[in-house]
């Protein structure tokens, strides 16, 4: 067993390392794969931005705590930056693309090294990237407010740093582990669910409060204020007390104790990627069926009996979106988004921003598309190896494509629905002219919208793996299209609103969105017969896109 440190492991990393950019370089030889990286250069400027924005909130409020002489508070800084770190995976359902290193474990890895490796790609989490960024903004404010805290401030921050990414790992590990079971699968789905819609409701209790915490909370922070001094951000601040009180054996205690805080996930992380680099195997073969559970079967498949492609497809679609929690998700956030951030001006402050009323119902059409990007715009990707049969069976292509869009013409209705409903009670019941623009508008919106998510799902799939958080390679370059299709449909839309009321009023304006339909509604039908023949040509790279087992 080669040590972490050692020549031979050096050279493993170095493998590896050689090994990305290789398939990096083959990537961008296609086309696709060329949009691809400029997709994932846009993202990354993106993150960059955003990063700075971390380190100028996180330094200012490091400098001003530090400044004022309430070292105390410090350790709210440091609780918001470990509260980001940790939850910016799970409400961005992990930004970064999922490399499984389990088929390392075949080749003379130590698993010191395989460790290593392990670690090492999670540098390239979201949180991650926006973690150090945080962290360089609050050692800018120590360096600022108190110099003299600087050492022991690094020290600690880095320590703290460790702490976050070990955590993380750790956390995702056994939430990989427990997604590998259909069981877990479901129940960890629903509690995610469940998780990320309660976190939608944080900004509009905290604006309810109108700057005063509750008493009753305030009793409970005091409560909890002996037991912070324990935990990495209170012992951070306890370290940094310590230099302002010329007490060593403080300082040490508290990066003694922030060692151990460290040392606890890096154990819990190690055993579970013993256990995988040991071969441990996650088979959900199932055990044979006794008659009363093939009769059940039976009676619930004949709930599904339907006749034709396109009612099969259908039917394969509603069963692949009630296994894929992530797609649910999908679904219900635009909802949540609607009762959140609609509604007339008795639902908010004074001053605050509200949307029209007579926008509302066109706002809806809108979010509900939002939901359905993934499903939609990446219609293929959770077939895998299943695309195969699409070529072999007496069906053309196109009927297949018909089959996902009138499945997700089913949801679209039913999301537009509940979508109408949030917006009548929030916001009041439409007058007839505002109702009617929406509905002229949606014979535009629809056809188009399905017309560009048809041509993204045939030439930018990437497979789908619903058993992990991660994205897959080619998820930004989709996601990329996929935004630019919205943005140039609301564009349009908004052309064809301003201009048609201007200069003639609501009827030219409906008659314009109408026209647009028929228009959007031909270009969707052509290019729905023409997908059988782009198929036909792209048989191999989809195969080798959607087929092949994930990386």
């Amino acid at each position: 067993m080669a040590g972490i440190a050692s020549r031979r492991s050096m050279m493993q990393y170095g493998a590896v390392a050689k090994m990305r950019l290789q398939m990096m370089g083959h990537s961008v030889r296609t086309g696709r794969g060329q949009f691809d990286i400029f997709a994932q250069f846009a993202t990354w400027a993106s993150y960059v931005v955003i990063g700075a924005v971390f380190a100028g909130g996180f330094g200012a409020g490091a400098y001003y705590t530090l400044h004022t002489r309430h070292i105390t508070y410090f350790a709210l800084v440091l609780w918001g930056l470990l509260s980001m770190w940790q939850l910016t995976p799970i409400m961005a359902i992990s930004f970064r693309e999922e490399h499984d290193l389990s088929g390392l474990a075949r080749y003379p890895l130590g698993f010191g090294a395989y460790y290593i490796l392990f670690l090492f790609f999670g540098f390239f989490d979201l949180s991650t990237i926006f973690g150090f960024a945080a962290l360089s903004g609050i050692a800018v404010g120590v360096g600022l407010a108190r110099p003299q805290l600087l050492p022991v401030a690094l020290t600690g921050l880095a320590m703290f740093a460790a702490f976050n990414i070990l955590l993380n790992r750790a956390i995702f590990a056994w939430i990989s582990r427990w997604l590998a079971k259909r069981r877990s699968r479901e129940m960890l789905g629903v509690f995610f669910l469940f998780f990320v819609i309660a976190m939608e409701f944080i900004n509009p209790a905290i604006n309810h409060m109108d700057g005063h915490v509750p008493a009753p909370l305030l009793v409970i922070l005091k409560d909890l204020l002996p037991l912070n001094a324990l935990l990495p951000p209170g012992l951070i601040c306890g370290g940094m007390q310590g230099v302002l009180n010329s007490d060593a054996t403080s300082v040490f205690t508290s990066l003694a104790g922030l060692l151990i805080w460290t040392a606890l996930p890096a154990l819990i992380l190690g055993q579970r990627l013993h256990a995988q680099y040991r071969g441990e195997s996650l088979s959900e073969a199932p055990a044979r069926a006794t008659a009363p559970v093939r009769a059940k079967a039976e009676a619930r498949a004949a709930w599904f009996e339907v006749s034709g492609p396109v009612a099969a497809v259908i039917v394969k679609e509603t069963r692949y979106l009630m296994r894929s929690y992530q797609l649910l998700y999908g679904l219900v956030a635009p909802l949540i988004l609607m009762l959140v951030f609609t509604g007339t001006r008795e639902h908010h402050d004074p001053g605050a921003m509200v949307t029209p009323t007579r926008f509302l119902f066109l706002l809806a059409v809108f979010y509900a598309f939002l939901g359905l990007t993934r499903l939609t715009c990446n219609s293929l990707g959770g077939e895998g190896s299943g695309l195969q049969f699409y070529f072999v069976s007496p069906v053309p292509f196109w009927k297949i494509m018909l089959g996902k869009n009138l499945f997700h013409s089913i949801l679209l209705t039913i999301e537009i629905a509940v979508l109408w409903v949030i917006a009548v009670l929030r916001g009041g019941p439409p007058s007839l002219s505002d109702l009617l623009l929406t509905l002229c508008a949606m014979t535009f919106i629809i056809p188009a919208n399905f017309s560009a998510a048809n041509l993204i799902a045939l030439h930018m799939p990437y497979r789908m793996n619903f058993s992990r958080l991660g994205r897959a390679q080619g998820a930004t370059a989709n996601n990329l299209l996929s935004l630019l299709s919205q943005v140039v449909v609301i564009g349009i839309c908004a052309v064809i609103y301003f201009v048609a009321i201007t200069h003639g009023g609501l009827w030219l304006t409906a008659g314009a969105f109408l026209i647009m339909g028929a228009a959007a509604s031909f270009a969707y039908w052509i290019i729905l017969q023409g997908l059988s023949g782009r198929a036909q040509h792209r048989i191999d790279t989809l195969l080798n896109d959607l087929a092949r087992p994930t990386s």
